[in-house]
């Protein structure tokens, strides 16, 4: 059993400078639609119920889980995106 803190999703798009060579100056922009991200955090019982498995729908870039100093629940992190079928 777990306790939901923190649920987002959204497409999420990055622009990175791409620089010519022997310059400072950026020659062109590169822009990535980096797909649809969900980030979720929650308090939970036990630190394995925490899942970092790939289905066939979402792939998991992160998960983490750590300990509450004088608490007995854990809270743990995921981050993972959809994939594009």
């Amino acid at each position: 059993m777990g306790v939901m803190i923190d649920y987002t999703t959204g497409t999420e798009h990055s622009l990175s400078p791409f620089f010519g060579a022997g310059t400072a100056k950026a020659v062109d922009f590169i822009h990535r639609n980096e797909g649809i991200k969900t980030t979720a955090a929650g308090l939970v019982d036990d630190a394995d119920s925490i899942d970092n498995q790939t289905s066939q729908n979402e792939a998991i870039i992160s998960a983490q889980v750590s300990g509450i100093a004088g608490y007995a629940r854990y809270q743990g992190q995921v981050q993972m995106v959809k994939l594009p079928l």
